[in-house]
């Protein structure tokens, strides 16, 4: 059982640890990418279905590197935290790298594919806002419900994908934005993300 000097010990860690100003312009760099995909998605008039999979395919692509790697390089994480964000963030490369191999694969079962991608990370992030006690209080609330929703539209884009591609668009377009938002929140303010 972890004593109070522990666990005050571990969080003093964890806040340096996030403070790196390298890391920090790393996950504000990658919410950057993410919301220009996110814009791109939801304002190109010109987007074919093919390349609203590889574009979703590139930013999951980044998306699953940083939180593999901020999982594998940050210590104060809970278990439950760390194993959620190298699962969620291997599978989103895994998944991506199949839609950007394979891109003679039916557009439906791809975007299906990537929005479990987009589910699972939705997922991992409300796992991070409830389990993470030691990140302020809001941001644990921002990390809920921004995964809350990025898992809602996730879902709504994986089951409706026959509904037309401009509603399609315009979820998968609002699910890169919050995820790239919230990425940078958390790292302008200097706390795990």
């Amino acid at each position: 059982m972890e004593t109070q000097i522990d666990h005050a010990a571990s969080m003093l860690d964890m806040t340096l640890e996030a403070q790196k100003p390298w890391v920090r312009a790393a996950d504000i760099a990658i919410g950057i990418v993410t919301i220009i995909v996110g814009m791109w998605i939801t304002l190109s008039p010109t987007l074919a279905e093919a390349t609203l999979v590889f574009s979703m395919a590139i930013g999951l692509v980044f998306i699953g590197l940083a939180r593999v790697f901020k999982s594998v390089s940050t210590d104060a994480l809970t278990t439950q935290s760390r194993a959620m964000k190298i699962i969620s963030g291997l599978v989103a490369i895994l998944l991506s790298a199949v839609a950007i191999v394979f891109r003679d694969l039916a557009i439906t079962f791809l975007v299906t594919m990537l929005t479990f991608a987009i589910m699972l990370v939705g997922l991992s992030r409300m796992v991070v806002g409830y389990s993470e006690k030691s990140i302020s209080y809001w941001l644990r609330a921002l990390y809920v419900a921004g995964g809350g929703l990025v898992f809602l539209f996730g879902f709504f884009a994986a089951v409706f994908s026959g509904l037309g591609f401009l509603t399609l668009r315009l979820v998968l377009g609002a699910v890169f934005l919050i995820l790239g938002s919230v990425r940078i929140i958390g790292a302008a303010k200097g706390e795990l993300v």
